[in-house]
């Protein structure tokens, strides 16, 4: 069901709490391979707030509003046939 604007708001302070807790864990002593990794998903995570913020300022208030859909992704997938 839709939200509105008040839903992408709520969910936009779910994600600042994420990266407010994730800096704080790129802050411990980590291996180069969790310090790789934490850094990958770091800046998926930012990007994926600042498209969160987009959606804000635009005031998207349902699913079929063009920038919600504009940031859906298809995949075609090619599978063996049955027959």
């Amino acid at each position: 069901r839709d939200h509105g604007t008040a839903g992408v708001r709520e969910y936009y302070k779910v994600q600042l709490e994420q990266l407010k807790e994730l800096t704080k864990l790129v802050r411990t002593k980590l291996t180069s391979l969790q310090s790789l990794t934490m850094a990958a998903l770091i800046v998926m995570e930012v990007h994926a707030r600042d498209v969160v913020e987009k959606l804000i300022e635009v005031g998207i208030e349902k699913a079929t509003d063009f920038e919600w859909v504009s940031q859906l992704r298809y995949y075609w997938e090619e599978s063996p046939s049955d027959f």
